[in-house]
């Protein structure tokens, strides 16, 4: 129901490929990330697979994943995805597009720091923390410092943000994901993945990216259909969540306006 993933239905419909849709349910996922997405199934004839998680989980299966990789950075796929069978809807030459292909051009990171936040003179340890939202080991907060000034002197035209997500998310956690989805019978696709389209999703400035221009103007141009379904609608938690940062935004945008009368 996203903006990421409606991006890579309208492609496939405009292209006339057929594809099957997949929405996780589990507790504290919004029901209009089911409703949404199952009625926009059932007006373009696709279909579209449910999937909760196995009770109990088999805690083995993400012991196996994370020895695969190393025990890199997995979010769900160690925790939930794989040890609850998440997905058992996959058969033997099936190709997996996770709409997440699209993630750099709606900068999703930003919502993990604070407003304001500074790269360039935090510590590795800050930076983990205030990403997952606890303390990182040692080993791994070093290496964060080690990136810190590597980048900090590598940074072009890349605000802090897309930079840390292209290093770590791209290139390291969504690697290590890559690699472990080698364990699945279906092939695992990224049609984003190349300098070109990348280079184009960070083009315009931050606001724009996060309000997703370039998604909702590609998917009204491929597929106008697809705009009359709401985009993610907020349940009442994530309204309260977004508040103060929202306000922040907007309170910098009047304060910038009125400094330029």
């Amino acid at each position: 129901a996203g903006l990421d993933s409606r991006t890579l239905a309208a492609s496939f419909i405009a292209a006339g490929l057929p594809f099957e849709a997949v929405t996780f349910q589990y507790v504290g996922k919004p029901v209009a990330d089911v409703t949404v997405a199952a009625a926009i199934c059932r007006r373009f004839g696709i279909r579209h697979h449910v999937l909760g998680l196995a009770e109990p989980p088999d805690p083995l299966a993400g012991a196996r994943l994370a020895e695969h990789v190393s025990d890199a950075f997995l979010d769900w796929d160690i925790s939930h995805l794989f040890p609850g069978d998440g997905y058992r809807y996959q058969g033997q030459g099936d190709a997996m597009i996770p709409g997440t292909c699209f993630a750099l051009a709606r900068p999703g990171f930003v919502h993990y720091f604070p407003e304001r936040f500074d790269f360039a003179h935090a510590s590795g340890a800050a930076i983990w923390e205030a990403r997952c939202g606890e303390p990182g080991p040692p080993a791994l907060t070093a290496a964060f410092d080690d990136w810190r000034d590597w980048r900090g002197a590598h940074l072009g035209a890349l605000d802090w943000i897309s930079a840390f997500y292209l290093d770590h998310r791209l290139t390291g956690w969504r690697g290590a994901l890559e690699q472990g989805y080698d364990m699945l019978p279906a092939v695992s696709l990224n049609p984003a993945n190349n300098a070109r389209i990348q280079s184009a999703f960070i083009t315009p400035d931050l606001e724009e990216r996060l309000s997703g221009r370039m998604q909702r103007e590609l998917v009204a141009e491929l597929v106008p259909e697809l705009m009359r379904f709401p985009f993610n609608p907020p349940s009442l938690g994530d309204r309260i969540r977004r508040f103060p940062r929202g306000l922040q935004r907007r309170l910098a945008r009047l304060r910038s306006a009125a400094g330029g009368r």
